[in-house]
């Protein structure tokens, strides 16, 4: 367990990584020296089968439709404390979301943090 002790700022770093599981070896380089606190991955690729992990996080993922399309993750550095945002309103049903509330760091005010995904080929005019 990291024990970094909690700051008034966070870092965050977003990828569109096109499937995680074949780009693992990558993780450590994006965060080398950077120490980002969270980490919002897009077309994931994962599915319930499959056990993803990175350490000093925990992950809280919505996978997608099949292996080789879609899912959105967030990974968070394991002394951020948080709760995991449980209903994330969908009207249409095509997103894919995964969210955190963040509440006792140095902040006035809780910090939201949701990482969405929306297939390209989604037609509705409302996304």
């Amino acid at each position: 367990m990291n024990n970094t002790p909690p700051r008034n700022s966070i870092t965050l770093f977003q990828w569109n990584c096109h499937g995680i599981n074949n780009k693992r070896e990558l993780l450590p380089l994006i965060d080398n020296g950077t120490d980002h606190d969270i980490l919002a991955l897009s077309e994931t690729w994962l599915s319930p089968e499959i056990d993803f992990h990175l350490k000093n996080f925990h992950i809280i993922c919505c996978d997608g439709p099949s292996k080789h399309s879609g899912g959105t993750l967030l990974a968070v550095r394991d002394w951020i404390p948080f709760t995991k945002v449980s209903h994330i309103f969908d009207s249409v049903g095509t997103l894919e979301a995964v969210g955190i509330s963040i509440t006792s760091l140095s902040f006035n005010n809780p910090i939201l943090i949701i990482s969405i995904y929306r297939h390209p080929g989604n037609a509705n005019p409302l996304l």
